[in-house]
């Protein structure tokens, strides 16, 4: 049966807004279950909800506009569920509210009423979620990632050290560094059974650790 365009307009939005609601709610469901072990993959497929939505009317309809729209909501959302890792869970928030929600409305108004000029005011929408948080979080996961390692280093020095002396260095003082520059964002702690290293991004408050014993942490408050 061939729908009229009235008809499919009405299916579209009712599709549209149905699927958004589901990723909403999984957004939602994330945040009060943050602190469960499957809160965090709940919450950022929740931040993943629009750019997921626009691909799929972006396949339904066969368009690369659409796609490239989706493309850009979607690495929008990543790059602001990678802020939860970096700058902690107050400013993913924030993030989420201040330019996630605004830019809803224009790929609604896109996906319902696949116009000229709505298509141009989401293709906007979704440059400028990608220009304002995706190279900023690339910088910030690149230095997660360099940080991450070498907290590894640091612990595997301190094992080997306690292996050859019967304990822990007090300090890194003979540790080699590879990235010296990262030094001053690194607390190292000696314990009596293992060793931690503290680190952080951005500011102290917002820390990850590791230690042999317990593996990556992370305080996101």
């Amino acid at each position: 049966m061939r729908l009229s365009e009235n008809s499919r307009f009405y299916v579209d939005l009712v599709a549209f807004v149905g699927l958004l609601a589901v990723f909403s709610w999984l957004a939602l469901f994330g945040r009060l279950t943050l602190y469960c072990d499957w809160g965090v993959p709940v919450l950022g497929l929740g931040a993943l909800g629009p750019g997921l939505v626009l691909a799929a009317f972006a396949a339904y309809r066969r368009s690369w506009p659409a796609a490239a729209i989706a493309l850009g909501f979607l690495a929008g959302g990543a790059a602001v569920c990678l802020s939860f890792w970096t700058l902690g869970e107050m400013l993913y928030r924030l993030l989420s509210l201040l330019v996630l929600a605004p830019a809803l409305p224009f790929a609604a108004a896109w996906a319902v009423r696949p116009s000229s000029a709505n298509r141009r005011r989401a293709l906007r929408v979704a440059v400028l979620l990608v220009l304002l948080l995706v190279p900023h979080q690339l910088w910030l996961g690149t230095r997660w990632f360099l940080l991450h390692r070498e907290a590894v280093r640091i612990i595997d020095h301190a094992e080997s050290m306690r292996a050859f002396t019967g304990e822990y260095p007090a300090d890194l003082d003979a540790f080699d560094w590879n990235h010296p520059r990262y030094a001053e964002r690194v607390a190292y702690g000696p314990g009596g059974d293992c060793a931690r290293v503290t680190y952080w991004l951005v500011w102290p408050g917002i820390s990850h650790w590791y230690s042999q014993a317990g593996g990556h942490g992370y305080y996101a408050d």
